[in-house]
């Protein structure tokens, strides 16, 4: 009877212990399947939002041209996931847009972060070395190149330009220029350069991608087309001298130039500045030796009237 009990009790054990490993599998195959289901939803939402879009390849300033071929590619397309619509990013008919903020390496080229520039026929790269820059001026920088005359007028000759491959302790960028841009430009070198107190210097845009292109406002002259037609060294003249003034003007205002020719550019301020300190001297010691002789001493006029009394006495 007691054999009887034990089989029993060890009967109804093993009948729980399978209805609890029944249950136990099907809860555990339950929950892997929601979790299989939840993977699945995951990856399927993943897969829709995946898009193919245009990344930079390296570090790129604004005012660079995107481009995904040659030497010079900065951009390539990457697989990226996204909730973003498609139109959101540059797509590859706008490659030979010009960028409008900086961007790292592996960031995605967004569609608002580029201007389309219409390149012209007559459009050339043109290297400005007669401006004076901005302390603060940096490689992709959008500014106006502004010419300021000593009677107070001020003009807009090139507006919205970006710069490229500065070299800033010489004073000289690279930019896009067209033949209209040009014509203007050298007629304001050579007003720049035969106008005391004349100058062109640069300002920068607050934010240029917010900010829409101002309008020229310097009115060519005929007499320096005329001027450089008939001498076409003038102009190389002319922006020699502007570049040296701007270098100096630059060293004054950041106290350092870092530049294999500064030596030489203290060399002609001194001798410059030389010239001037002699000239001023001369022109004092001219004026001192009229003033002498404009004084009217006292005592010289009796004395010589007395003189001449006497004289006459005798």
């Amino acid at each position: 009877m007691k054999k009887k009990k034990t089989t029993t009790a060890i009967i109804v054990v093993l009948v729980i212990a399978l209805l609890a490993s029944c249950i136990g599998i099907f809860v555990f195959y339950s929950k892997s399947r929601d979790l299989q289901q939840e993977a699945s939803k995951a990856t399927s939402q993943l897969n829709s939002n995946m898009q193919t879009v245009y990344v930079a390849t390296r570090p790129i300033v604004k005012g660079e041209t995107l481009t995904a071929d040659g030497d010079n590619a900065n951009v390539e397309q990457q697989p990226i996931y996204t909730g973003l619509e498609s139109t959101s990013y540059m797509t590859e008919d706008q490659l030979g847009a010009t960028l409008t903020v900086d961007l790292n390496t592996g960031e995605p080229v967004m569609s608002n972060m580029i201007t389309t520039e219409t390149l012209a026929a007559d459009t050339r790269w043109y290297e400005v070395n007669s401006a004076e820059i901005m302390a603060t001026q940096n490689e992709g920088d959008c500014v106006d190149v502004r010419i300021a005359f000593p009677d107070g007028d001020d003009f807009i000759v090139l507006p919205k330009k970006y710069i490229s491959d500065l070299q800033k302790s010489s004073c000289i960028f690279n930019t896009k220029l067209n033949e209209e841009e040009i014509v203007r430009f050298s007629s304001a070198i050579i007003d720049a350069y035969t106008i005391s107190g004349c100058k062109i210097y640069t300002t920068k845009y607050v934010e240029s991608n917010l900010q829409d292109e101002a309008t020229p406002t310097y009115p060519v002259k005929e007499a320096n087309i005329e001027l450089i037609n008939s001498d076409p060294n003038i102009l190389t003249k002319a922006e020699k001298t502007l570049n040296l003034n701007a270098r100096l003007s630059l060293e004054s205002r950041i106290g350092n130039i870092e530049d294999e020719d500064l030596q030489n550019l203290d060399s002609k301020y001194d001798e410059k500045k030389s010239k001037k300190e002699t000239k001023w001297q001369d022109e004092e010691s001219s004026q001192s030796s009229e003033q002498s002789s404009d004084i009217d001493y006292g005592g010289d006029s009796s004395s010589t009237e007395s003189t001449e009394s006497s004289d006459s006495k005798q």
